[in-house]
């Protein structure tokens, strides 16, 4: 009965934790801008109209950058988020594993489209968007409060990359050194930087540490009390990938899941700090331009 009980006990506490929390709409809003960068960074070319070869694919690329700037200034921004995760499931699955189109298959480029389509599922047009500066004006703008239920999701999304990355790391080919080493060869055999990076040893201990680490992470994430360790360990992980291997967008997609590790209400706070600093800045500047 004991157990039964913790049991439930941990059940309700999943799902308030899930489902009943509110709180800063700041973060989702945050997060909505910066993952249409990431998106424009990594599909702006394939999907530009000059590139394309049939009127099907032209309407796909027009689409995409008609939503993605839909959502960027935050107009209509709900149903563009809803509509671009649509375009973003359809050049993932159609183009990339249906269609045989290899860059489209990538995980970076699901990570893209899965953040997408949580993103959708929350109160994103309610900070950082056009639809507010319209709604305050007309007097009918609610809070920057809502639903924690995207920001949650991305989260445990943030976690599952980590802890299946990690496992899938958790072999002998990888901690060994082997399987790094195939890669890193593959960019640098003929770098002149192939003497520091493709030294034996330390690609065996780069190997271990990396599985530790995200093993660490994953559950890290989650625990106040080592926030600043893990918000450190991060920075440094994802910045020594994005620098030594083409990751393309992972590493700065994974940074900006970053914003839900944090307190929504602590997030709010230092962007109000931030545009109050700001404000008295200019507020006290001399001259037109200043």
């Amino acid at each position: 009965m004991l157990i039964q009980r913790n049991a439930l006990a941990l059940i309700r506490g999943c799902r308030s934790w899930l489902l009943d929390a509110e709180g800063s709409t700041r973060p989702l809003g945050l997060f909505r801008v910066l993952l249409i960068l990431l998106l424009w960074a990594r599909f702006a070319q394939e999907m530009a109209l000059w590139n394309q070869e049939t009127p099907a694919q032209a309407a796909l690329g027009a689409a995409f950058f008609i939503l993605t700037t839909l959502a960027l200034v935050g107009w209509h921004t709900r149903r563009a988020m809803v509509l671009l995760a649509g375009v973003l499931a359809l050049v993932h699955y159609n183009i990339g594993l249906h269609g045989g189109y290899a860059p489209f298959t990538h995980h970076h480029v699901y990570l893209l489209m899965v953040c997408t389509v949580l993103c959708a599922m929350g109160p994103c047009e309610r900070s950082f968007s056009l639809d507010r500066v319209l709604a305050l004006r007309r007097g009918q703008a609610r809070p920057e409060q809502g639903s924690l239920l995207a920001n949650r999701l991305l989260l445990l999304q943030l976690m599952a990359v980590y802890f299946w990355t990690a496992v899938d790391k958790t072999n002998m080919a990888f901690l060994s050194g082997v399987r790094l080493d195939q890669v890193l060869h593959f960019h640098y055999y003929e770098s002149f930087l192939a003497p520091f990076v493709l030294w034996g040893p330390g690609i065996v201990a780069a190997s271990i540490l990396v599985v530790v680490v995200e093993y660490f992470l994953a559950i890290g994430i989650l625990l106040g009390r080592w926030q600043r360790l893990v918000l450190g360990l991060a920075v440094v992980l994802h910045g020594v990938f994005y620098v030594l291997l083409p990751v393309q967008t992972f590493s700065l997609t994974m940074l900006a899941l970053y914003l839900f590790v944090v307190s929504p209400d602590r997030v709010h706070r230092v962007v109000h700090l931030l545009v109050a600093d700001a404000d008295r800045s200019i507020g006290s500047a001399s001259g037109p331009w200043k």
